[in-house]
C-alpha cells in the first residue's frame, strides 16, 4: 500500500504541468483503490492541503518537479477512512475489508510475478494486477458517491476464461489435487490463489449485506482463482516437477476425489 501510494503521488506530481494546460484529471486511476490514496488525492490533479510537511522532489539538475505531501495524512488515526468521493467510513466496514483483500491479492500476485521466470505468465499476471486496481476502485465507490462508478466489463472475464481453457488443453498438465511447495514460483501462485478465494468470500458477504456488487466482479474473481491454480501447474509442468497429491499419498481415484 505504501509503494502504491508513492507511485500514485509520483503520477500526480509529474502530471500537474500537463493537466494544468489541458484541464484533464490525470490522477483518477489513483484515487479510488487504496484508503490512503482516497484520503490523499483530490478529484483534480494535485494534492489536498495537509498539515504534514511537503517533500520537494528534484530532478538531477536540482530543479523542483513539484511538491508531494507525506503519505501519513493522519486522517485514519481514529479508525476511519475515505471512500471515493470523500465519504468517511470505518476501516472495519465490509466494503473496506473487501477492497482491502483485493489489494492484498494484488500484492500476492506481484510477489509471484517477481519470482516467475515464465515471461508469458508474468506478463499476463501484470495485466491482471491492472484489472484489480479497477475492481478495487469500483468497490471503493459506493452508489452515493459523487464520483462515477468504474464499470467492469464482461470482456475482462472472457479473457481469463480463454486463458483457463488454453492452459487446460496442454498435454501433461496436472488436473487433480495438487500439493503446494514443489516449485517456488508455483507455490507463490498457490498463495495468491488462496487470497483470491478469500477476496471472493468477502465479495459474497458484501453482496449478501445488500450492497450492490457488479456481477462481472464476482465472475472475474471466481475465474481468476482457477487461472492462478493453473499458472502454478504450468510452472511445475515446464520445470518437470510433479505437484500431484496422489503421487505423494499413493491414493487412487477419480479426478478430484479424495486423495488424502
Amino acid at each position: 500500500m505504501l509503494v502504491s501510494g508513492v507511485a500514485c503521488a509520483s503520477v500526480a506530481v509529474l502530471a500537474r504541468p500537463q493537466a494544468a494546460a489541458t484541464g484533464t484529471n490525470l490522477t483518477r486511476g489513483c484515487v479510488t483503490h487504496f484508503d490512503r490514496n482516497v484520503d490523499y488525492f483530490t478529484d483534480k490533479v494535485g494534492i489536498e492541503d495537509r498539515a504534514a510537511p511537503a517533500l520537494q522532489t528534484r530532478n538531477r539538475n536540482g530543479k523542483g518537479q513539484g511538491n508531494m505531501r507525506s503519505i501519513s495524512t493522519m486522517r485514519g488515526d481514529a479508525g476511519e477512512t475515505s471512500l471515493a468521493g470523500g465519504i468517511r467510513v470505518s476501516k472495519g466496514s465490509a466494503r473496506v475489508e473487501t477492497y482491502g483483500t483485493v489489494d492484498e491479492l494484488n500484492a500476492a500476485m506481484g510477489f509471484a510475478r517477481s519470482i516467475c521466470e515464465d515471461s508469458e505468465i508474468a506478463a499476463f499476471t501484470k495485466t491482471i494486477q491492472q484489472d484489480l486496481f479497477k475492481i478495487g476502485s469500483s468497490l471503493a465507490t459506493p452508489p452515493e458517491s459523487p464520483k462515477p462508478q468504474v464499470i467492469i466489463e464482461p470482456a475482462l472475464v472472457d479473457r481469463l476464461t480463454a486463458e483457463v481453457h488454453r492452459l487446460e488443453a496442454i498435454d501433461g498438465m496436472l488436473g487433480d489435487w495438487s500439493i503446494a511447495g514443489e516449485h517456488t514460483a508455483a507455490a507463490a501462485y498457490d498463495v495468491a490463489r488462496t487470497v483470491c478465494r478469500r477476496a471472493e468470500r468477502a465479495l459474497v458477504r458484501l453482496q449478501e449485506a445488500h450492497t450492490f456488487v457488479q456481477p462481472a466482479i464476482l465472475a472475474y474473481v471466481n475465474r481468476l482463482s482457477d487461472l492462478l491454480w493453473l499458472f502454478g501447474r504450468k510452472l511445475e509442468h515446464d520445470a518437470g516437477v510433479s505437484g500431484s497429491l496422489r503421487a505423494v499419498t499413493g491414493k487412487t481415484g477419480n479426478r478430484f476425489s479424495r486423495a488424502w
